[in-house]
């Protein structure tokens, strides 16, 4: 089965961990997995692939190419963790950093759903991931299980999972369909009905409701002591 990953950055955030990331991709990552990187308010004419210390890297993406990403970051300007600066930074009230990573995602995983029946699986990894040993196709297979629709980083300590790891399987419709559902909380603003804005717990309350319907997922760390629930899975 395939498997490809996918991460978002702005400039800044390439500058000051993107860069690294995307250097121990170059060098532990196999050929037979794809990295594909969303960036956001990159200078003109400036892409990751003109650092001589990453001189490889699978595909590079501007967000401000797909649909809807900047109309939203206008639209929901104001709800950026202080309110339009009413308050003081909430994390968990920022409606634009962690939307970059919902753009991203759900971009590539409509398309991949969009041009095959059996994509294989879609992973998610956040841009400040650095790979330390060797890390292929077949690493990631032993992970995740066969009938697995989703795999995920639970956390018993909080009620949201750490989203730094996500994989979807895009074989099935189920984790396709949540994924559009997360996208559209953002697009059309409904990501502020809810106690929290970031990805982490909107994702964790559809989940609840696709399980509840029927979609088989895999908690690859069941057992999470604490918030670090990467470092406790078999990616760590």
């Amino acid at each position: 089965m395939k498997v490809q990953f996918v991460t978002s950055m702005s400039y800044e955030g390439w500058k000051e961990y993107g860069e690294k990331m995307l250097a121990s991709v170059h060098t532990h990552w196999h050929p037979d997995l794809k990295l594909t990187v969303y960036g956001h308010d990159f200078p003109d004419g400036v892409t990751p692939q003109l650092s001589p210390s990453c001189p490889s890297y699978h595909e590079f993406r501007s967000l401000h190419d797909v649909d809807g990403h900047d109309d939203y970051m206008e639209r929901m300007a104001q709800h950026d963790g202080t309110e339009g600066g009413s308050i003081e930074y909430n994390w968990r009230l920022d409606s634009i950093k962690f939307a970059h990573k919902v753009f991203a995602l759900t971009d590539l995983a409509m398309e991949i759903s969009g041009e095959t029946k059996d994509g294989g699986w879609l992973c998610w990894i956040d841009a400040d991931t650095i790979t330390n040993t060797s890390f292929s196709e077949k690493n990631v297979l032993d992970i995740l299980a066969k009938n697995a629709h989703l795999a995920h980083l639970g956390r018993t300590d909080t009620d949201y999972s750490e989203t730094s790891f996500m994989a979807f399987n895009t074989a099935y419709e189920a984790p396709i369909m949540l994924l559009a559902d997360l996208r559209g909380c953002y697009e059309i603003g409904e990501v502020l009905s809810y106690r929290e804005w970031h990805d982490g717990f909107i994702f964790e309350r559809l989940l609840k409701v696709y399980i509840a319907h029927g979609m088989k997922v895999q908690n690859l760390t069941p057992n999470c002591k604490g918030l670090t629930a990467f470092q406790q899975s078999p990616l760590s």
